[in-house]
């Protein structure tokens, strides 16, 4: 087990380097004049040569020097949003947290269910409309369902869910999230219906009565 566990590491550490390095070397180079349209656009007091400097863009970027940066915590800093990217990243990382958690229960509580049902009568009218849902769900992107279920909120006149978090009031938390966490675990349940249709016996006499 251990041995297949490192293998495993390693496997991932060398994708990610791969991967790493073919996003690195398809980025665009830089325009030399990128400090200027910063300075123009943002009319902030800083020179072009003082954003140039903290920016770094007057020295050539490496490879190495930007994997050392990333493992050191220095994602860089962006260039519309004050602070830095790690500490953006950590401001949202409460919210993506619980979103995905809420998704896969969601996904845990439909998809189950629906697989086994379907698996009880495969060939069934309950069986067909089981994946018709699995279907609807894979095909259906994560973002045209979020946007349907914005639609039907503003058609019966809901207002949008503004994010809480859980440490502040745990009930509108749950609330605000609820909507984008369905959207994103429609597609969960769809996975989850299929494994547990495929997985099951073709005959579960228990399950005949339900």
């Amino acid at each position: 087990m251990i041995a297949f566990l490192g293998n495993r590491l390693v496997r991932l550490v060398l994708t990610l380097l791969l991967v790493s390095n073919v996003l690195f070397s398809l980025q665009p180079p830089r325009p030399s004049d990128l400090a200027d349209v910063i300075h123009d656009s943002s009319g902030r007091p800083p020179s072009a040569e003082d954003i140039r400097r903290h920016l770094e863009l007057d020295q050539p970027v490496h490879y190495v020097d930007w994997v050392k940066n990333v493992l050191s915590g220095n994602l860089g800093e962006p260039l519309a949003l004050a602070g830095s990217v790690a500490e953006l990243l950590l401001k949202g990382l409460p919210a993506s947290l619980q979103l995905a958690l809420m998704a896969m229960m969601i996904g845990l509580a439909i998809g189950v269910p629906l697989g086994v049902a379907s698996a009880a009568r495969k060939g069934g009218v309950r069986d067909r409309a089981v994946n018709g849902f699995v279907l609807l769900g894979l095909s259906l992107p994560d973002f045209l369902l979020g946007l349907a279920l914005i639609l039907l909120m503003s058609v019966v006149s809901l207002p949008a869910p503004r994010y809480v978090p859980f440490t502040e009031d745990w009930g509108q938390s749950l609330a605000s999230t609820i909507m984008p966490a369905l959207a994103l675990g429609m597609a969960v349940a769809a996975v989850l219906a299929r494994g547990m249709r495929e997985a099951s016996p073709s005959s579960l006499p228990h399950c005949r009565s339900i």
